[in-house]
């Protein structure tokens, strides 16, 4: 926890016998720019704040990654883009994990099952999520994708669950597709 917290690292490759980046390992460092992780990376997990309020401009989510926890690129200002592996095995994207950030878009692995509450809110310039109609995604929860600038969303048919104001104040969505062998239960909008 807390490795580099607040220092003045502008770029970093990270080895791949890293498995865990650790709660707040590069919170506050507002140098960072530059990130990255060797191509045959053994990441699993993606800490609680790990990345929040640092300077980070891109990142690609390593194949094993499973978990990216609770805030982990949180409040980063310079954050446009995050793109993960073709053969991502990423199940979580946890609460608030890219929220106020500036990403533009988002392909959702299809290996998802729960996008947390707030994980992209207030990301207004978030106006692309494409949600692979394979995707294994049952679980958008509460504000995920609250004062974002989503135009429109196609819901895959495994999605079972759409929590209260899971779109709230998202005034560029015009179109919402729900596939006719949709598992939808609940909306709470």
């Amino acid at each position: 926890e807390n490795a580099f917290n607040g220092s003045s690292i502008e770029h970093i490759t990270i080895p791949p016998t890293v498995t865990h980046i650790c709660e707040n390992s590069f919170h506050g460092c507002n140098n960072l720019h530059k990130f990255e992780f060797t191509s045959d990376s053994r990441l699993e997990i993606i800490g609680k704040d790990s990345f929040s309020y640092s300077s980070i401009e891109s990142i690609t989510i390593p194949t094993h990654v499973k978990l990216i926890d609770e805030g982990a690129f949180s409040f980063c200002p310079n954050l446009k883009r995050v793109e993960f592996a073709s053969d991502s095995e990423l199940q979580i994207i946890s609460k608030s994990a890219f929220s106020n950030t500036l990403i533009e878009e988002i392909s959702i692995p299809k290996q998802i099952k729960q996008i947390s509450n707030y994980a992209f809110s207030s990301c207004n310039k978030l106006h692309k999520v494409e949600i692979l109609c394979d995707s294994k995604l049952e679980f958008i929860d509460s504000n995920a994708f609250s004062g974002t600038g989503i135009e429109k969303i196609s819901i895959p048919s495994s999605l079972t669950f759409i929590g209260i104001n899971a779109f709230l104040n998202c005034r560029f969505l015009k179109t919402i597709k729900i596939p006719k062998d949709s598992n939808l239960k609940e909306i709470h909008f």
